[in-house]
């Protein structure tokens, strides 16, 4: 991993940590197993890292899978959306890595699946846009299903593209899913990305921080 010094104060980020996994209820039927997952002992684990420590934020940080794009476009659906050549510039999940994902606008990009709890609290990724436009926005929200199966999805917030010209880590982005966990207290649940506006948005290093510190 390759480390720089940054100049962010982690006092900036200001969270809203306000995420709510609600539990079965008394009497409830017990979680139902999802497609891909048979129990929470299936979904995937990964490493632990620091990839925002240059830039104060000392958090231990999972990878979403494929979050790197270095397997192609493995894992993930696209909608118009492409993996590129050219890594983020900070090379923070490895000195070899060389891709990045390229959303163009009205363009959108979905992860594969993962398991979030209430351990499982942000997400954070490095992004870029073509256009410094405050009317050109990348969307994030969270995709998963509830308790009955139904699919549903909640915005965690847009990122404004007059921030973000050049690559650079976004602030850490709130998870919060109003639902009955699935398998025993997590739910399986996907990140998509969709751009609105002018601006063509890369994304790269896209990750989850998995517990309270």
């Amino acid at each position: 991993m390759r480390l720089h010094t940054g100049k962010l104060q982690k006092g900036k980020y200001t969270l809203a940590l306000a995420i709510a996994l609600v539990g079965a209820v008394t009497g409830a039927p017990a979680a139902q197993a999802v497609p891909g997952f048979a129990s929470a002992d299936d979904c995937p684990v990964a490493a632990l890292e620091q990839p925002f420590l240059p830039w104060h934020d000392a958090d231990r940080y999972a990878l979403v899978p494929n979050g790197d794009l270095e397997n192609d476009a493995s894992g993930w659906s696209l909608e118009g959306a492409r993996v590129v050549a050219g890594n983020e510039p900070f090379y923070v999940h490895g000195a070899d890595d060389s891709r990045s994902l390229s959303i163009p606008s009205g363009a959108s990009a979905t992860s594969d699946m993962m398991c979030v709890g209430v351990e499982e609290r942000t997400l954070r990724l490095f992004v870029r846009s073509s256009d410094p436009s405050p009317a050109s926005k990348l969307k994030v929200e969270v995709v998963f299903e509830d308790s009955k199966g139904t699919e549903r999805s909640q915005r965690l917030g847009a990122i404004q593209a007059n921030t973000s010209t050049s690559w650079t880590p976004h602030v850490p982005m709130a998870i919060g899913i109003s639902s009955h966990p699935r398998l025993d207290g997590k739910t399986p649940a996907r990140f998509r990305f969709t751009a609105q506006g002018s601006a063509n948005w890369q994304i790269d290093d896209v990750y989850v921080d998995p517990r309270y510190h």
